[in-house]
């Protein structure tokens, strides 16, 4: 069932995941020092 749903899933959620990570670390840059370490 994943792997079915992995292709549209990733193409069409992948850019707003990544937005939604990049808009995270300019609010809260902390996030990516935790991860860092």
């Amino acid at each position: 069932m994943c792997s079915v749903w992995e292709p549209w899933y990733t193409k069409r959620f992948i850019p707003e995941i990544m937005e939604l990570c990049t808009n995270a670390i300019r609010i809260h840059p902390h996030l990516l020092n935790k991860k860092e370490r």
